[in-house]
């Protein structure tokens, strides 16, 4: 067989496969598994307003954490020889609270918005701002093989992962950073419908929060939501359409007597020339002797399209 060398220039170590790394035992650095525990918290109750926790494994950008709407505890896996947890900040940083722990419910880091709204003091009084770093933590050296598997060329340690059923880099994973793995752990892998494998609240079948992603992968963002048109009419239900499921309600839609508040000003039937109520929601007697209806009692209701507010405040 060949011949290789590890970390230690004087020991030769044996080769079968010539890959240039052996499967004797040496002390290496390699990847191993973490588990950490998020509570997160919003004093005001909607949720953290693009504020997130970010998590870098071995320098590269892995997954980001946040909270859509009340509080929530999310445990989150990784896999490598450095984490790093970043404050990403976002709006009303002021509301936010929370506490990282491992998985043993160690308490690792806690933090909480400042007054000013723009960064984040942790639990020794220390200013987080954006970007800064909340945690690390880095693997020791341990006892490992450099080659898992002497007699396959293309696995050894470090060597590129594919979607092949094997563990060609030999962390101790098969095909991890391949779309079969769920990366963020949401229970959904790229294969398995995940169409942001980054975010443990994106995948098939999630709900569908108000934030500008589609958090249930059906390639619609903010559906089911006040943000979203359902009717198609042109107007959701925060640009205000009081019936999102009529296409043919919306504000300053044509009204018609059909007993429905068409154009959602909060009047129904309010029509030129009538009304399905034989009497009016309130009436006023016009006492105005330069009004043309002066002497009549009127509704503004009936008037609405034709005359304006200023018509009854001057003529009553």
């Amino acid at each position: 067989p060949g011949a290789a060398f590890n970390q230690s220039v004087t020991e030769c170590l044996t080769d079968s496969d010539g890959d240039g790394y052996s499967p004797s035992t040496t002390i290496v650095q390699l990847p191993q598994s973490f588990c950490y525990v998020i509570d997160m918290y919003d004093s005001a109750g909607d949720g953290w307003n693009g504020n997130s926790l970010e998590f870098y494994l071995d320098g590269v950008f892995s997954m980001s954490v946040s909270l859509p709407s009340g509080n929530d505890s999310v445990s989150v896996c990784v896999t490598a020889t450095d984490v790093e947890v970043v404050w990403n900040a976002g709006s009303f940083s002021n509301e936010i609270i929370f506490t990282l722990s491992d998985n043993s419910g160690t308490l690792l880091q806690s933090a909480s918005g400042h007054p000013s709204g723009t960064y984040l003091i942790d639990g020794t009084g220390t200013a987080i701002i954006n970007q800064g770093l909340v945690y690390s933590e880095s693997v020791s050296p341990s006892l490992g093989a450099m080659d898992c598997d002497d007699g396959n060329v293309n696995i050894f340690t470090g060597a590129t992962e594919f979607q092949n059923g094997s563990d060609d880099n030999c962390d101790g994973v098969v095909d991890n950073t391949s779309s079969s793995i769920d990366d963020d752990w949401d229970g959904f892998s790229e294969d398995n419908g995940d169409c942001d494998d980054t975010n443990l609240y994106v995948y098939p079948g999630a709900t569908e929060y108000e934030n500008g992603i589609d958090n249930n992968c059906n390639g619609i963002v903010d559906d089911n939501t006040n943000a979203f048109d359902d009717d198609g009419d042109g107007f959701s239900e925060n640009n205000g359409d009081c019936n999102d499921s009529d296409a043919s309600v919306f504000p300053f839609a044509t009204e018609v007597l059909n007993n429905i508040d068409d154009d959602c000003d909060g009047v129904v039937d309010n029509t030129v020339g009538g009304s399905l109520n034989t009497v009016p929601d309130f009436s006023l007697p016009d006492n105005n002797s330069a009004s043309p209806t002066f002497g009549q009692t009127i509704s503004p209701r009936d008037y609405m399209q034709q005359i304006s507010g200023w018509y009854f405040i001057k003529s009553t």
